[in-house]
């Protein structure tokens, strides 16, 4: 498949693209630091994949250098071209603006997404502009990282986590962003999932995760970085989820 990924040098991000490319996938991204995603790319190591694409915990393994030979760098404009020959098209940009979105998503089957809100209007900007863009385009698959603040309330069923006491963070800015872009694939005709992870810190994948659909697993307090980029990946594959957002905690 041809997917574009967006924020790929992310905690999460970078670990999803890992996955992607061992997959034989082929990879658009769009950054705004090549050179930082350039250094990530052969310094971050996943579990090795078995035949069946399952990670195998006891083994990791970096991408071989011999992959530098399987990037090309694309010009962000709607008719930049892409090679048969790679397998990572890196384009240089922001995501906030129209037109290297456009090209981002030239001849995309799917689009991942793990911008996070870091304390700027880079999610609401881009998937209020990635949405119309995706059903001009006809893409209908699109796979989104959110946040646990944004699935239902337990104990409060007609109020989201964020706005109760379920949830411990202070500020509500970043579940508010997250609430936009939820309402707003709500109203959309894509074919649409909200990965929702609680307290995210770095970790590598376990397997050992708890989902649930549209609410957070029951007393589920964190989930690290690698199981989250992991099922966030594996939703390329698994249709289960669609139109859900995902509760994800151990």
């Amino acid at each position: 498949m041809n997917i574009a990924l967006l924020g790929a040098t992310g905690r999460t991000g970078r670990l999803i693209l890992q996955y992607l490319l061992r997959a034989g996938h082929d990879v658009t991204v769009l950054v705004r630091s090549p050179e930082r995603l350039q250094e990530q790319l052969f310094t971050t190591d996943i579990p090795s994949l078995d035949q069946q694409g399952v990670p195998i915990r006891d083994e990791r393994e970096l991408l071989p250098p011999s992959f530098a030979n399987m990037i090309e760098t694309v010009t962000p404009t709607a008719d930049g071209i892409r090679s048969n020959d790679a397998r990572l098209h890196l384009l240089t940009g922001d995501t906030r603006n129209s037109t290297h979105l456009f090209a981002a998503l030239n001849g995309a089957d799917a689009v991942i997404s793990a911008i996070g809100t870091d304390k700027s209007d880079a999610l609401t900007v881009t998937m209020n502009t990635l949405i119309p863009l995706m059903q001009q385009q006809s893409i209908t698959r699109l796979i989104t990282i959110g946040t646990a603040g944004i699935l239902q309330s337990r104990t409060a069923a007609d109020r989201y986590r964020y706005e109760t006491t379920e949830s411990r963070q202070r500020s509500t800015r970043a579940a508010e962003e997250h609430r936009k872009v939820y309402e707003w694939l709500h109203k959309s005709s894509l074919q649409w999932t909200i990965v929702c992870p609680t307290y995210l810190p770095d970790g590598e994948y376990t397997g050992g995760y708890r989902v649930e659909r549209d609410m957070l697993p029951d007393g589920g307090k964190q989930i690290s970085t690698g199981d989250t980029a992991y099922f966030t990946y594996q939703q390329l594959h698994d249709d289960r989820y669609i139109g859900y957002r995902v509760g994800l905690a151990y």
